[in-house]
């Protein structure tokens, strides 16, 4: 089914949709009320996207779009997926009772430092390869970049570290003259977010200043306090979407395509289960497939010899004209696990979901109290957060993970050296 025919169908069956809507944003509602804390905890933005992409399965089944086999696989498959999540799953979370002595000066030059890596590490990509709002698909700019991609993958630890740091100076009432990089690094996040092609990159900034708030200080924080930063966000994704289109769309389309878009959330189930489509999904060996962004990365396996993303083929087999571009759904676990494993998929899910929640709740418990630490424990909160949606994508935000650690331990160890080096010559 294509998205022109779901939206038919939606439109002549708006409250079926509806009371769809409302039947699975109940379990939402109760994971969300008990273990995120706040309207800015980037947990409940994924359950409220999780809400609207399970409604369509259901609205599907009702209106008899799909087979019936479809239906109970993914309620068993969500069932169990969720069940695994509140298991591991508790309401604070918390970092070592260890605390980092003397940080301050270290993470004041690290945020020079990255701020310096983050625009020449962006220019440098811009120069060479493109800017991705301007590409066919912003998805593969960096494909075939003789290893050049790996610069994104630092980029998006740096961007935390920027966010968090600045709304650390913003804190500390100076003169708006000390708080001039911040707010020059506020800008040109803002810049690189539209350039960037994503309509969700300007959430980030309501994510770090949770970051902040929650892992750094240790306060739940007041979505009052982040307001002001709401007409950037607003702003920023509408612009992506105005420019996506090349200007040919009015403000008002853009809003509206950004409320579809919510709807659209589950797009990967009105593309996969109607006529059994996802039976023409084909992704060779089920584990190598899965584990990809990781041995993909670490050259274990041949980059080209992959095969192309769930979502992908979905929209070529539908839309034979754009075959090759790879744009396409998210490959929800309810699909992927099918795809991959069949029946056996339903214990992916479960497995999967103990794996989120243990991540998200019980591994920030190993790091030490700190800044920096704040910062990498936000980082791998929402890397993690991207298996609830795309367990492969998860698996490749996971390799990023690794490499932004050892890179980020380097880095400060090299920074104590010369610190401790500087202070020795000032005696």
């Amino acid at each position: 089914m294509q998205y022109y025919e779901f939206f038919i169908l939606f439109s002549d069956n708006i409250c079926l949709y509806l009371i769809s809507l409302l039947i699975v944003a109940l379990p939402s509602i109760y994971i969300g009320g008990k273990y995120t804390r706040g309207w800015i905890d980037p947990l409940r933005y994924v359950l409220i996207f999780v809400t609207f992409a399970n409604a369509v399965p259901l609205f599907l089944f009702w209106i008899d779009e799909i087979p019936a086999i479809f239906f109970y696989y993914f309620a068993f498959s969500e069932t169990l997926f969720w069940f695994g999540f509140v298991l591991l799953a508790k309401k604070e979370i918390t970092l070592s009772k260890i605390i980092i002595i003397d940080e301050k000066r270290i993470s004041l030059i690290l945020y020079y430092t990255i701020f310096f890596l983050y625009t020449a590490f962006t220019l440098f990509t811009y120069l060479k390869f493109g800017i991705p709002i301007f590409s066919e698909s912003r998805l593969t700019t960096l494909e075939g970049s003789g290893g050049f991609g790996i610069l994104a993958r630092f980029n998006n630890y740096f961007i935390i570290y920027i966010l968090m740091y600045s709304y650390y100076r913003f804190d500390q009432r100076v003169s708006i003259l000390k708080n001039i990089l911040p707010l020059i690094s506020f800008l040109t996040i803002a810049i690189t977010g539209v350039l960037s092609g994503s309509r969700g990159s300007f959430l980030i900034f309501i994510y770090a200043y949770f970051g902040y708030q929650y892992f750094f200080k240790e306060k739940v924080p007041s979505l009052k306090k982040i307001t002001r930063y709401i007409p950037i966000i607003i702003g920023g994704a509408i612009m992506v979407l105005l420019l996506n289109q090349s200007g040919s769309k009015s403000l008002l389309t853009a809003f509206l395509d950004l409320g579809y878009r919510f709807i659209g959330t589950g797009d990967v189930y009105w593309m996969a289960y109607p006529n059994d489509v996802m039976s023409n999904v084909h992704l060779g060996n089920s584990f190598e497939y899965l584990f990809s962004g990781i041995l993909g990365p670490l050259r274990l396996i041949d980059n080209t010899q992959i095969s192309p993303p769930v979502g992908a083929q979905l929209n070529w087999y539908l839309n034979p004209s754009i075959y090759g571009v790879m744009i396409g759904p998210n490959a929800r676990p309810p699909v992927l696990g099918y795809v991959l494993f069949g029946w056996f998929g339903l214990l992916f899910s479960f497995i999967l979901g103990l794996f989120v929640s243990f991540s998200l709740f019980r591994l920030p418990g190993i790091f030490p109290k700190g800044f920096i630490t704040s910062t990498f424990v936000l980082y791998i909160y929402l890397a993690v957060q991207n298996f609830i949606g795309d367990p492969p994508l998860g698996m490749t935000y996971l390799f990023d993970v690794s490499i932004n650690f050892v890179f980020l331990v380097v880095l400060v160890f090299v920074l104590q050296t010369f610190k401790n080096k500087f202070d020795l010559l000032k005696r």
